[in-house]
């Protein structure tokens, strides 16, 4: 048997000769225990990276890669900048630090030095998700992005480039965007703000977020797949 976690890889392994025949998708899973909107980690992240209850709070976890694209992001946010939004933005991972001169330019290339927040890796990731008003993932390329699933199993809506498994993920929870297209991005992110600033529809999409999830792509929802996928071998 070949199990893959995104249906894109099982759609590039199969055009490069894998046997469709033996292959399964099992999507990854989540602990929904861990991952939940939690107005108390909500709090403390906010308030340690000096962030208002009511200011709008943008994020992006993942390392320092071209895969990632941070440049997109912050050509999106410079583009949200000149046309007034307020924000600030958080970004966490692998090589995101002040250390790391080639991010550094960038920002400083946008001219977002006093909008971004650099937190390098973290390993309370669920905290981060919590204390975030919209994750999003500028990416080139992906397989099933794992932050937009626990981001939204905190009720967190997303935004993420057109990659990997992220649309299926995201559904009609949130934004998708074409990949390397700041403009786009630029435009996702206002209406996203927009919607944020009235709470009933907000909260609903939060909620929206959550149940996904918790439908698809529990731990639980994991691990019966696994099984029956080694029962239906053995026999």
């Amino acid at each position: 048997r070949i199990i893959y976690c995104a249906r894109s890889s099982s759609k590039t392994h199969e055009k490069l000769g894998y046997n469709s025949k033996v292959s399964h998708l099992i999507h990854n899973g989540y602990d929904i225990e861990k991952f939940f909107p939690n107005s108390s980690l909500r709090s403390q992240f906010r308030e340690s990276v000096g962030c208002q209850p009511r200011n709008l709070l943008i994020g992006f976890v993942g390392r320092f890669s071209p895969a990632k694209d941070h440049e997109n992001l912050f050509s999106a946010l410079e583009q949200n900048k000149r046309e007034g939004m307020k924000f600030k933005c958080c970004l966490a991972g692998q090589g995101i630090s002040r250390n790391n001169n080639e991010l550094t330019s960038l920002i400083d290339k946008h001219n977002l030095s006093n909008e971004i927040i650099l937190l390098g890796s973290r390993s309370d990731v669920e905290r981060v998700m919590n204390g975030l008003d919209i994750h999003v993932l500028p990416s080139v390329t992906e397989a099933f992005p794992n932050v937009l699933c626990e981001a939204m199993a905190c009720g967190t809506p997303c935004i993420s480039t057109d990659v990997g498994d992220a649309r299926l993920i995201i559904s009609r929870t949130g934004w998708i965007v074409p990949k390397s297209d700041s403009k786009s991005l630029a435009d996702a992110l206002s209406q996203a703000s927009l919607e944020a600033e009235s709470p009933g529809e907000w909260e609903q999409r939060r909620q929206n977020c959550r149940e996904r999830i918790v439908r698809n792509y529990s731990i639980d929802s994991m691990v019966l797949a696994y099984t029956n996928v080694w029962q239906t071998t053995a026999n």
